[in-house]
């Protein structure tokens, strides 16, 4: 406890007594993020869906090479926030996560002797309506889910063809057209990024954050995602009016 008090204090003092090397870590490459994020869309789904990702994040790294040479900022924040709306959590990832070993090992390093799961969980497609808190409402499920895991998430390569009994549901189709937006949206932002507008290009690059929960959760944070788009697209293509803003605020402040 007293290292510790000292720690809090002065902690390279205590890594010198100690004789311990402080190794720095280094922010990932935006080639490092790519290729992480790559790998798990090839688990999530295939490797077409990975390749389209890479695809994409390079036509964005070409255009802000063009505009400020030396910069990854725009494309690492593309990178992170077009996966985060590729690999949505549908029936299939659930099924995924479930079955690819991780979850039997947490348990097996949890729980000893005899057990039973029991999964809670809301499919669109045997939807009970919604629950006191307006989320959709849950059922139970035994332990033979494991084995329905297992056969679903085989399928996962059917996700968002017409094939996906499940891509029918408003959630699914929703997901669908936030990439679908998303992507456009970042097609509409390159094609007019300048240096002028470029603090712009990264807030919209980065709205994808906002997007979160399930459900009517989910639902109100789309419609907030919406609606600062809207302002900050109009921002984007105006960066000379934001300007005179600003300097009008300062001349008001001084005055």
């Amino acid at each position: 406890f007293a290292w510790g008090r000292v720690a809090a204090v002065d902690a390279d003092y205590v890594a010198r007594v100690a004789g311990l090397v402080q190794v720095l870590s280094l922010p990932p490459s935006l080639e490092e993020i790519v290729e992480h994020r790559a790998g798990l869309l090839v688990q999530y789904q295939n490797e077409s869906l990975a390749r389209e990702y890479r695809d994409f994040i390079a036509g964005v790294k070409i255009k802000e090479q063009a505009v400020k040479p030396g910069s990854t900022a725009l494309a690492e924040a593309v990178a992170r926030n077009l996966y985060k709306l590729m690999a949505y959590k549908d029936e299939y990832e659930v099924a995924r996560l479930y079955t690819d070993g991780s979850f039997r090992q947490q348990l097996e390093a949890t729980f000893e002797g005899d057990y039973s799961l029991q999964f809670h969980l809301a499919p669109p497609i045997f939807s009970r309506g919604l629950d006191e808190q307006g989320r959709p409402r849950k059922r139970t499920f035994g332990p033979w889910m494991l084995r329905a895991f297992a056969v679903l998430a085989r399928f996962r390569g059917v996700r968002g063809t017409w094939l996906d009994p499940f891509g029918y549901h408003s959630d699914r189709r929703q997901e669908r057209a936030l990439i679908a937006g998303y992507r456009a949206l970042l097609q509409e932002v390159v094609a007019g990024l300048e240096v002028a507008n470029f603090g712009q290009a990264l807030e919209l690059a980065r709205l994808p954050e906002e997007v979160r929960g399930y459900g009517p959760v989910k639902a109100e944070s789309v419609e907030r995602y919406q609606e600062q788009r809207a302002d900050l697209l109009q921002r984007f293509h105006n960066p000379q009016a934001v300007v005179r803003v600003q300097a009008a605020a300062g001349s008001a402040v001084g005055a």
